[in-house]
């Protein structure tokens, strides 16, 4: 442990429940026998000096004559940051055409549709906030994402049909319940930048193609990612005939910015916290990427949401990684811890406060 305070619910009743089942274990494996053996006497006193080793063991740590390996105040946010997510925390479930909507329930009578994969889930204690402090003006926020499925039509991946599957019930979901709002993204930098790469350390796009008429091209050689921007860019035409649309272009990623890479030592020695500093500079085929998202946006006819806003300074191609009190904001190297998100992605707002 390196940090203070209190722990979840959830880990109490768990601490309580391994409690029971140790007093258990004890009852039959070491009081049982003792009752029932022989040698009562040199097994009691035994015990009981190990009552009072442990007993000397817990009065030195609680006085400071022993400490923990890694007890640097500088390790605590750090690795609170590492994997700190909350969705779909206080969310509720919908199920329809099969497909789970995780969502909250707004005041203002407006329904928005938020469509993606975890780059838009990473918003959910967004929405949670303007919930506590502009209930009345919250539309109702269903979530409609599946992880690793960019929402492009005809892109096929191990996984593809269950994507296909989704972006169809999506749509059919904003007709019959008429969506007032829907936010679109997606890993964009994931799906269409060779330098990203998967847990088996392969390219990510890699396993992705774009299909149609038959016809296949793959992300590896450029040109499926060339026709599926194409595709991306006919979606959104189609679908802001229906409703209003904003893009939301990605958020930078970068292995510079995952709180682990902010770590050095042993795991079985010490750790220690690397001097980082607040910003770093993103490879210029992000930025290119966000300037081809920029221009579907326009042709398409919808509004464009940029985390790049608040994340970066665009004239340096610099983005932020830690707050100025040292604080990571990246939980990995691409998706946002949730206070972050909580406290500075008021440029989502206009899509889920009524208009």
């Amino acid at each position: 442990m390196v940090e203070s305070g209190s722990v979840s619910r959830e880990v109490k009743l768990a601490a309580i429940a391994l409690a029971w089942f140790l007093a258990w274990l004890t009852v039959q494996f070491i009081e049982k026998p003792v009752k029932s053996g022989g040698r009562k006497s040199l097994i009691a006193v035994l015990l009981l000096f190990v009552m009072f080793v442990v007993f000397d063991i817990g009065i030195a740590i609680n006085k400071g004559f022993s400490s923990p390996r890694n007890n640097n105040p500088a390790l605590a946010p750090i690795v609170t940051a590492i994997g700190d997510w909350e969705y779909p925390k206080y969310l509720r479930q919908h199920v329809f055409q099969g497909e789970v909507f995780n969502y909250l329930k707004g005041n203002s009578g407006q329904i928005t549709v938020m469509m993606g994969d975890s780059h838009i889930e990473q918003y959910g204690p967004r929405v949670v906030e303007l919930s506590h402090v502009l209930p009345d003006k919250l539309n109702t926020v269903y979530f409609s994402t599946l992880a690793a499925c960019p929402q492009i039509p005809f892109i096929e991946y191990p996984d593809g049909a269950s994507c296909k599957k989704h972006i169809q019930s999506t749509l059919e979901f904003i007709k019959v319940n008429k969506v007032n709002t829907v936010v679109i993204t997606a890993c964009w930098n994931c799906y269409f930048h060779k330098h990203a790469y998967n847990l088996h350390n392969t390219p990510f796009s890699d396993n992705y193609s774009y299909v149609k008429n038959g016809k296949r091209e793959g992300f590896s050689d450029g040109t499926g990612k060339h026709l599926a921007l194409q595709e991306l860019e006919l979606f959104l035409k189609r679908l802001s005939g229906v409703t209003k649309v904003f893009l939301m272009l990605d958020n930078p990623i970068s292995i510079q910015q995952d709180p682990v890479t902010f770590l050095e030592g042993a795991r079985l020695g010490t750790f220690r916290a690397k001097k980082v500093s607040q910003s770093f500079v993103i490879p210029a085929e992000q930025f290119a990427l966000r300037n081809k998202l920029i221009g579907i946006a326009n042709r398409s006819g919808v509004e464009i949401i940029d985390p790049d806003t608040i994340l970066c300074a665009l004239d340096k191609q610099t983005c932020l990684r830690m707050t100025i009190d040292s604080k990571p904001i990246y939980k990995d190297s691409n998706h946002l811890r949730p206070f972050f998100v909580r406290e500075y992605a008021d440029y989502l707002d206009k899509a889920l406060l009524a208009r």
